[in-house]
């Protein structure tokens, strides 16, 4: 197993936020208030920090989240098995301020090239470093990378459509 391969972690972690921000979507949807009507470049960045606590849940649990497990990658600490709650939540928090810069848009692509060259470059990335965590990849499964491909697919799609439906 490896873990300094760039592209399966960040499809990865589109597909999180793609099914993540369904979610976010619906909810948002039935309770939103003239206050939370957001336009989508500040209701990315909520969305994405919105996740943080979930991905920990899942993580510390499980060691993998839905995206994750489409690309066969399992994050565990230094003893090899799941983080801590804490690990987690502290390894989530860093990813969305270090790796996705706070979910801002353009911004976030600078990070996200940060990231690749620092996994590419020394195979491991600063929010693992610092919580001595490890991401994992078994060999990948064709199933789960086609039920990975078909949900960016979708979402894109669903997205396109959404703003092709404007005011």
């Amino acid at each position: 197993m490896s873990g300094g391969r760039p592209w399966p972690r960040f499809f990865a972690r589109q597909i999180d936020y793609v099914l993540f921000g369904m979610v976010f979507g619906v909810i948002h949807s039935i309770v939103v208030t003239d206050f939370l009507d957001l336009p989508w470049p500040l209701l990315s960045p909520l969305m994405t920090f919105a996740w943080i606590p979930l991905e920990a849940v899942l993580l510390s649990q499980l060691g993998t989240t839905p995206g994750k497990w489409a690309f066969s990658l399992r994050v565990v600490g230094a003893s090899g098995g799941t983080l801590s709650l804490q690990d987690a939540f502290g390894r989530s928090l860093r990813v969305w301020v270090q790796g996705m810069a706070l979910g801002l848009p353009v911004i976030l692509l600078i990070a996200n090239w940060l990231g690749y060259m620092q996994l590419t470059t020394h195979g491991v990335t600063t929010w693992d470093r610092r919580t001595r965590s490890t991401t994992q990849q078994a060999p990948l499964v064709g199933a789960r990378v086609l039920i990975g491909v078909a949900l960016i697919a979708v979402s894109v799609t669903l997205i396109a459509w959404g703003l092709g439906s404007g005011p």
